[in-house]
This record gives structure tokens, C-alpha cells and sequence, in this order.
């Protein structure tokens, strides 16, 4: 199923890495009256543990912490450019 929603990874991901995770388990529409859970342990377990081996992950392997050299100007162009723009 394909949704019109969208969310500000977007925006961050200009300025910092990002990742996104989608599951399985689920059907209908998000946020919407037809959204079921179909499967519960997929849903609230199964995605628990890999969001927290990705923490895990990330913050006991420094070699798979990406830094982000030029945070500082990406950040200044992001709002001076993008956020604030005056509408044409």
C-alpha cells in the first residue's frame, strides 16, 4: 500500500544521518480508522529489539558513528535557504 504521508526525515536527513524503519504486521492506512495490528508480536517486540540493537549498535561501535564534519554550515544554508525562504 502506497500513502501520501510524509514526515521531516526529509529535512534532517539534509543536515544529519538518518535512518528510517519500516515494519510489517500492520494494514490499513496509518492514522487513519482502518489501521489494524495484525501481527502483535512482530509489531511490539520484534521491532523493539531491532530499533534497540540498532542503538546498541550505534553507540558501543564508534566505528559506525558517522560524523557529520560540516553540520555547522549545512545547518546555516538549511535555514537560510529552505526554512526561512520567502515564498515566490
Amino acid at each position: 500500500m502506497v500513502s501520501g504521508a510524509s514526515g521531516d526525515v526529509g529535512d534532517l536527513g539534509y543536515l544529519l544521518p538518518t535512518v528510517q524503519f519500516g515494519f510489517s504486521g500492520i494494514k490499513g492506512r496509518i492514522h487513519s480508522s482502518e489501521f489494524e495490528i495484525t501481527d502483535e508480536e512482530n509489531v511490539y517486540l520484534h521491532t523493539a529489539k531491532i530499533v534497540m540493537k540498532t542503538v546498541y549498535d550505534l553507540l558501543s561501535c564508534p566505528q559506525l558513528q558517522v560524523k557529520n564534519k560540516d553540520f555547522s554550515e549545512r545547518k546555516e544554508f538549511y535555514l537560510k535557504n529552505w526554512l526561512y525562504k520567502e515564498q515566490e
